[in-house]
């Protein structure tokens, strides 16, 4: 219906009606009411939420309405952005949408909204959530609290902004700031952040410890406190063209005062630190402590002083030249040695002053980077004012561009005119004392050989004699007598080639396995028969642990004791000798002592005798005999074996020397080597024996006679080849020297052309003795030696040795 003002209106109708008995209304009642105003709240309710559905719907932020048990009701579509759909979310829990690390705290939170314990229900609440790819992302939630019709919070709708890019700006100012802030406060040289009224606002440690005060007497002073009073006014002038704009920076060498009262030399870099409008508001001040430049700088000043001094004073000459070889600079000691000022070498080449082989160029030196020739490969001669020459050595150094290319050279030169004429003198002096120990050992050899050959006829007839039974008891008595002075002139002849080859440090030491207590045991088993004759005792004495077999030269280790055996057996009138062995097993050296009850030696004069051709005194030289070598030999032996030797002696009561050799244990589990038996039992064979000496022949078949054994005899090389041509042999002795062909060359001759003894083994027989005799008999295919005077024992154990090899043609013994 219509209104007053014309306006439709809605009304809203109600009524009742009254029957009658029949049932027929009888009376109506009602009422009429104008509900036009409900309609059009209804209708502004309806286009509100409308509005509100579009901008929820169209936000960028999503909007989440969780209910009060925390399960979402509603997801805006811009959740999308995170990669869900609003379907799939509405149902889920709010928890399953939180990061494991913030779930706790934001349910927690959540609890108290809900809860009403959340005061302020419109603060920003930031969290991390997890996109549908399970990444972490940043969120700030605004929470809007939504109450029912009672007033009770029915849940909460929740304003979801993004500020993961926000954060990670955030994170990545901070890093940059404490990345700022440590390498300020890390920093080696000292630094400060003035105002511009230059108070220190911030320092770091470095600059502390410069001036020896702490950060809190720094903050707020004015930094002139620091400087020293002659350059504040000049820093100020610095600091006003800064903040005029006329410079930006400027670096300047300043002092700064340490609270001891010194000065610390620094340099100073100044610089303004703007704000991001462009405007001024503070000074970075950077200092860097300079006291070790400083120091260097002037004690290289002073060092340059000194060598300056040095290089006009000192007798050396220093020389500088360029590429070309010009010189450049040259000292002005250059007049002392050259009669020439220097200003006469400047702008010369070397050439011109200095005699080379080639044109000097410094290139030559470094060609391939080379080293320096140095030394005697350095020197040459120069040219004095007087026309003469000299000869001077240089050191000389390469001088090089920054890019490292050579640019000359600087030399020292020495002045060695005199220490070459010295060293010719030398060099003449030494080649003529070559030339008498070559001359000596010449000597020594012809010596040994004229010496021992007639010895060999000697000893040898003199030991058959004796052993006739059928001579007189006298004529025995003068036999042994011819016999025993024989061996003795064998052992000086001997005793002085021993000491030859000690003392040109020519003995060559053959370690094998050594039985100790046998070696000792088959000495005195030697002595026995002289010490008897005397009345003397000999023992042997071990000290436990004791090696079964030691690696040592057992020939040399006998020919000690057996010295110092017939020492003390030649000074010993009653009593006895004993031999003590002991090892120590820390050094492993094997020690020995030969004690005895003899004459002793006066005070002070034990140091003598190791001496050669020393004895205590002519007396005993006289009474007692000998050369006075014997000690001095064993002295050098024992030193050759790692040891040493010394005496301890009481006069009238007896002495006792003691020596130690490096002898380390053998556990190699050899026998050790023993003497050759001395029953031989040689085979019926056939013999060659080659000797130009009859005499000589004469002996060997005397010596072999007791033996079947059929000898041939050959007088010299030539003969010896011509009987090996004609008849086999099972073994040929062969003199060395003999006229018209020497053995080594009947040796290397047999060896390479006859048929029948090329395999045959020849054995030296020779008075040449020395090693490089033997050894040369080796190389001319030999295969051992036999010295002279010829010791019978010997020379069957080698027969022996040799005719019952099962490879006659064995390799030479290394013996």
């Amino acid at each position: 219906m219509d209104g007053p003002d014309g306006a439709a209106r809605l009304l809203a109708l109600r009524g009742a009606g009254q029957r009658e008995a029949d049932g027929s209304i009888a009376v109506l009642y009602g009422t009429v009411q104008d509900v036009t105003h409900l309609q059009l709240s209804d209708a502004q309710l309806r286009a509100s939420e409308a509005r509100h559905r579009l901008i929820v719907e169209n936000s960028q932020d999503p909007v989440l309405w969780v209910g009060g048990s925390g399960g979402i009701e509603f997801a805006s579509p811009s959740i999308q952005r995170w990669g869900f759909r609003s379907k799939d979310l509405v149902g889920q829990r709010l928890g399953t949408f939180l990061h494991p690390e913030d779930r706790h705290g934001v349910l927690g939170w959540f609890d108290g909204l809900i809860a009403g314990q959340v005061e302020d229900d419109t603060g920003l609440h930031a969290f991390r959530c997890l996109d549908a790819s399970g990444q972490a992302i940043w969120l700030e939630a605004r929470p809007g609290v939504v109450r029912d019709s009672g007033g009770q919070i029915s849940g909460v709708v929740l304003t979801l902004h993004d500020v993961t890019q926000r954060r990670e700006l955030e994170r990545t100012t901070r890093e940059q700031a404490e990345l700022v802030e440590a390498a300020f406060q890390q920093a080696v040289s000292g630094k400060a952040l003035l105002d511009l009224d230059l108070r220190c606002l911030k320092v770091n440690p470095a600059l502390c410890t410069m001036v020896g005060l702490a950060e809190a007497d720094l903050i707020q002073t004015r930094f002139e406190r620091l400087m020293h009073p002659d350059e504040v006014g000049v820093a100020e002038e610095g600091v006003a063209r800064l903040r005029s704009g006329e410079i930006r920076s400027y670096q300047v060498d300043r002092r700064y005062r340490h609270t001891n009262g010194s000065y610390v030399p620094v340099r100073v870099s100044v610089s303004l630190v703007r704000d991001f409008e462009g405007s001024t508001q503070h000074l970075l001040v950077e200092a860097e402590d300079r006291s070790e430049y400083v120091a260097a700088s002037a004690a290289r000043r002073e060092s340059e002083a000194l060598y300056r001094l040095l290089a006009e004073n000192i007798g050396d000459i220093v020389i500088k030249n360029n590429i070309d070889g010009i010189i450049e600079y040259v000292s002005p000691s250059i007049k002392r040695l050259t009669g020439l000022d220097p200003d006469k070498w400047i702008g010369k080449h070397l050439n011109d002053r200095i005699v080379v082989d080639k044109e000097f160029r410094t290139p030559k030196f470094t060609e391939n980077e080379k080293p320096l020739p140095t030394g005697r490969d350095n020197e040459f001669q120069y040219r004095r004012a007087d026309g003469s020459m000299g000869w001077v050595q240089s050191n000389p150094t390469i001088l090089r561009e920054p890019d490292g290319r050579p640019a000359g050279m600087m030399s020292v030169l020495r002045d060695v005119t005199e220490r070459r004429a010295i060293e010719d003198e030398l060099r003449r002096k030494t080649a003529e004392a070559e030339a008498a120990v070559q001359a000596k050992a010449e000597f020594l050899a012809n010596m040994s050989h004229e010496i021992r050959t007639p010895l060999t006829a000697v000893i040898g007839f003199g030991d058959l004699l004796a052993k006739m039974l059928e001579l007189p008891e006298k004529a025995q008595l003068y036999a042994q007598r011819i016999a025993s002075s024989g061996e003795a002139l064998l052992g000086i002849v001997n005793s002085v080639l021993d000491f030859s080859r000690v003392e040109a440090g020519e003995v060559e030491l053959q370690r094998q396995s050594t039985d100790p207590m046998d070696l000792a045991s088959q000495i005195l088993d030697q002595f026995r028969d002289k010490a008897a004759a005397k009345g003397l005792a000999l023992s042997l004495e071990v000290e436990e642990p004791l090696p079964a077999a030691v690696l040592a030269d057992r020939g040399r280790l006998g020919q000690v004791i057996t010295n110092l055996l017939a020492n003390a057996i030649k000074f010993t009138r009653q009593g006895g000798i004993t031999i003590r062995l002991g090892y120590d097993l820390s050094d492993q050296s094997l020690h020995v002592s030969v004690v005895d009850t003899g004459i002793g030696i006066p005070p002070g004069q034990c140091g003598r005798l190791f001496e050669r051709f020393t004895q205590i005194d002519g007396s005993h030289t006289r009474q007692f005999g000998g050369v006075g070598l014997g000690l001095a030999i064993s002295r050098g032996l024992v030193e050759v074996m790692g040891g040493e030797i010394r005496v301890e002696s009481e006069e009238g009561v007896g002495s006792t020397f003691r020596f130690t050799v490096h002898a380390p244990v053998d556990i190699s589990g050899q026998d050790s080597t023993a003497d050759v038996a001395q029953n031989h039992d040689v085979e019926a064979i056939r013999i060659l024996v080659v000797d130009d000496v009859a005499v000589n022949r004469e002996l060997i078949a005397a010596m072999l006679e007791p033996f079947q054994l059929r000898l041939t005899e050959a007088e010299d090389g030539q003969a010896a080849i011509d009987t090996a041509d004609r008849e086999p042999f099972d073994l040929i002795l062969m003199d060395l020297q003999m006229p018209r062909m020497n053995g080594l060359s009947a040796t290397k001759i047999i060896r390479a052309r006859s048929k029948l003894n090329s395999r045959t083994p020849i054995l030296a027989l020779s008075a040449n003795v020395l090693p490089q005799h033997v050894d040369e008999c080796l190389c001319a295919g030999m295969n051992d030696h036999v010295g002279k005077p010829i010791n019978a024992g010997e020379l069957l154990s080698k027969i022996e040795q040799w005719t019952r090899s099962e490879d006659p043609g064995a390799e030479p013994s290394s013996t």
